[in-house]
């Protein structure tokens, strides 16, 4: 038996502003939102390079109206074939 790591949506798409502390998918990308702000009072969230996520957005209006999808990772156990038990 093995078990594979899975990052699984977790509630519904939502803006970037609206999207809780935590992991993030945006355009097939992992990301991460902080609880923090920038000094220059724009959201603190993460590409999965560690750069800041900005999503193509020209303003911080925009970026924080980008859709996202929330995440978790979940561990699924394995059987020896690699069936999902």
């Amino acid at each position: 038996m093995s078990k594979t790591l899975s990052i699984v949506p977790y509630g519904w798409p939502c803006s970037l502003e609206q999207c809780a502390p935590g992991h993030f998918v945006y355009n097939d990308n992992l990301c991460f939102k902080t609880e923090y702000i920038t000094q220059q009072g724009k959201l603190e969230a993460y590409c999965e390079t560690g750069e800041f996520f900005v999503g193509g957005a020209t303003t911080e209006e925009l970026r924080c109206q980008l859709m996202v999808q929330p995440v978790v990772a979940v561990w699924v156990d394995e059987d020896e074939e690699g069936e999902e038990l």
